[in-house]
């Protein structure tokens, strides 16, 4: 088996309702459910998926996390990507998920 994985993903910025102003993508369920078969459990504790992300030429890390209760996972867009790549809620966008099993770095 190959350690690492590329996934497509397109989708719209949203902002959690929450108190903190966190803006997510989330990923479809289709691919949430591609990536969980790729790490077969290879995850943190709270099931959180460390990632190497690429929107157009820009790249940053970070990590998905699962939701339950849709059954797919939420990628975290942070501030700095966002102003670096000029999205605000509701802003679509596509790019790759770059995956790296924890036999090694997900780094590429």
């Amino acid at each position: 088996m190959k350690n690492s994985k590329k996934f497509q993903f397109n989708g719209k910025v949203w902002l959690y309702s929450g108190k903190a102003a966190w803006h997510f993508l989330t990923l479809s369920k289709k691919t949430s459910a591609d990536i969980k078969s790729f790490i077969k459990g290879d995850s943190s504790a709270w099931g959180s998926v460390r990632v190497l992300v690429q929107v157009d030429d820009f790249e940053w890390a970070t990590s998905i996390f699962p939701d339950s209760k849709i059954g797919a996972f939420l990628l975290p867009i942070k501030k700095e990507v966002r102003k670096r790549l000029n999205l605000t809620e509701g802003s679509r966008i596509r790019g790759t998920l770059h995956i790296e099993r924890r036999t090694g770095s997900f780094f590429l």
